[in-house]
């Protein structure tokens, strides 16, 4: 039993002996390519001449293009009681004249999740269910319910599944010859 315990102890000792004699990647040792590890690195002027003796084109900085297809971009907003709800660009089917100022193109007041929104502002939003013909814009929405909507007098969010979603315009009819 002594001399398993031994043998151990000798062998978990090999490591340690190893590390010791200074092989290269323990700390403060030199690469034989990179040299020391804490040594300066290029200026910039450095890599310019590097990449002009490669022939390597200086690159130009380009400006960051606005694509117009960020969030805030593809979004419109409804305001009210000091909080506000991201919606969909294109998602208000109906907006009365008195309520016009609560639909805004930027967030303003605090941000609410859009269930919690509908449940605070009962009284001056509902919803209307869309079917997903009506989301693409292949069946248009009932004229009678466009007359209900002007009639009640409430902002008209189309939904499908309880979400607010884009509805887009159905194509225009080309009358036949």
């Amino acid at each position: 039993m002594k001399v398993f315990i031994i043998v151990l102890g000798g062998i978990s000792m090999v490591p340690l002996a190893t590390a010791q004699t200074g092989s290269w990647g323990g700390p403060g040792t030199v690469s034989p390519e990179y040299g020391t590890a804490g040594r300066e690195l290029p200026s910039d002027a450095d890599i310019r001449a590097l990449r002009s003796a490669g022939g390597i084109i200086e690159p130009r900085p380009v400006p960051r293009r606005r694509d117009g297809f960020g969030l805030e971009a593809l979004s419109e907003y409804l305001i009210g009681f000091g909080t506000h709800a991201m919606l969909p660009k294109g998602s208000i089917l109906f907006c009365p004249d008195a309520r016009a100022s609560q639909r805004a193109g930027q967030a303003k007041g605090r941000p609410t999740p859009w269930p919690d929104f509908l449940a605070g502002n009962r009284g001056w939003v509902t919803t209307f269910e869309v079917s997903l013909a009506q989301i693409r814009g292949e069946e248009p929405v009932p004229a009678e319910k466009w007359e209900s909507f002007s009639a009640d007098g409430k902002v008209v969010v189309a939904t499908h599944r309880g979400l607010p979603v884009t509805v887009l315009a159905p194509p225009p009819t080309v009358p036949s010859p």
